[in-house]
């Protein structure tokens, strides 16, 4: 007999784009549900791992629990180890640990840990850049590059230094058009 060897990938649907909405309608268990019964179906799809970390992101950012946060935090390194095993010629594998690390740039400020949330966001910025110049068409980059992009534009100049430091920059006006 022979192992059939399934690789990772990044398939997103309307399914998965429905999961995501409930989500955001902070519909969290709703949403938390369907991932868990999308992602039994194919545990290959790298999707639902991106997806997934919604929910702590969006849990942290509202409830501000240290014990969850604590608990939590491990999450980060978990779902970027994954999101590693993507392949390297889709846009979704940058795209979705950008996401991951922007989203926990923003927790870590929440929780007061502005060193690291600055190295986090970096990453996010820095896989934004490279992916928008490896995948030019993939809109989706722009949704979160922008953002960084626009807030790192609102830099009183005489702290444009640390920003540059981490290797980033940005402007309003570009990062909104974004």
């Amino acid at each position: 007999s022979h192992t059939l060897y399934a690789q990772y990938h990044f398939t997103f649907n309307d399914e998965y784009d429905s999961a995501y909405n409930k989500l955001m309608m902070f519909k969290i268990e709703d949403g938390s549900k369907q991932l868990e019964l999308l992602s039994n179906k194919d545990r290959h799809n790298l999707i639902p791992v991106m997806l997934a970390n919604y929910e702590d992101f969006l849990l942290l950012m509202l409830n501000g629990d240290a014990n969850y946060y604590n608990k939590h935090k491990k999450n980060l390194d978990t779902r970027i180890a994954l999101l590693e095993k993507g392949p390297n010629n889709s846009p979704w594998k940058k795209y979705s640990k950008a996401n991951v690390y922007f989203q926990w740039a923003l927790v870590q400020m929440r929780f007061g840990e502005n060193l690291s949330a600055a190295t986090t966001m970096r990453k996010s910025f820095l896989l934004l850049k490279e992916n928008a110049q490896q995948f030019p068409n993939f809109h989706y980059n722009n949704v979160i590059y922008g953002f960084e992009e626009a807030v790192l534009g609102t830099f009183p100049d005489k702290y444009k230094w640390i920003t540059s430091m981490f290797g980033m920059s940005g402007s309003v006006v570009k990062g909104t058009n974004k």
